[in-house]
């Protein structure tokens, strides 16, 4: 049975390459979409916070699905992630009204956790469109390269990592994710490409 740490190593290398993917599709996006009006570009990292918020709303879903959003699932979640905060995005979307920090949703009840977990999509619909319409517009153009699926493989991988921390993948925790990138994500996508 694989460590904590060697979850969690395996799932940072299955983020750092879907980070990877999209750090390459956001700036040919950009180079084709702004070749003519470069003030329109924006700094990848955009992207990037985007998707780590996404994440983490799915991995907060994992994490609570069960029940025990334990000490290890908090810090797999805070630390899994480099360029943005799902929590902090909270805040600022709540203008400030919802403050927590992944200490804090740890300590809330389950009832509480559950709540949290079911705004979530209402939380990241703006922030989804924004992330997935450039990205699918270039899938949709990428005839050999199947964006979405290496996408949510490398999330798969993310998620089946973060579920076995207590030493086996749980069901319940799988299909509460699946259901989230699904949503988040895959709907969204799927309505750009059939466009």
């Amino acid at each position: 049975m694989a460590t904590a740490q060697e979850l969690f190593n395996r799932a940072c290398n299955a983020y750092n390459n879907i980070i990877k993917i999209l750090e390459l599709t956001d700036k040919t996006f950009q180079d084709i979409a702004y070749k003519n009006e470069p003030s329109k570009r924006y700094d990848t990292k955009v992207t990037l916070a985007q998707f780590d918020m996404i994440l983490q709303g799915i991995l907060l879903s994992v994490g609570c699905s069960d029940g025990d959003f334990d000490a290890t699932e908090v810090q797999f979640v805070d630390k899994i992630t480099d360029y943005g905060d799902v929590l902090m995005y909270i805040k600022n979307e709540t203008k400030g009204e919802l403050d927590l920090n992944w200490d804090v949703v740890a300590r809330l009840n389950n009832e509480t956790q559950q709540k949290l977990v079911s705004l979530m999509p209402h939380f990241l619909n703006k922030l989804c469109d924004s992330f997935v319409t450039p990205l699918a517009l270039m899938d949709k153009v990428m005839k050999d390269v199947d964006i979405l699926d290496m996408i949510q493989k490398g999330i798969a991988e993310i998620i089946f990592c973060m579920s076995s921390l207590d030493g086996s993948a749980d069901e319940s925790e799988m299909k509460a994710a699946a259901q989230m990138v699904v949503e988040l994500i895959v709907m969204r996508w799927k309505k750009v490409l059939n466009s």
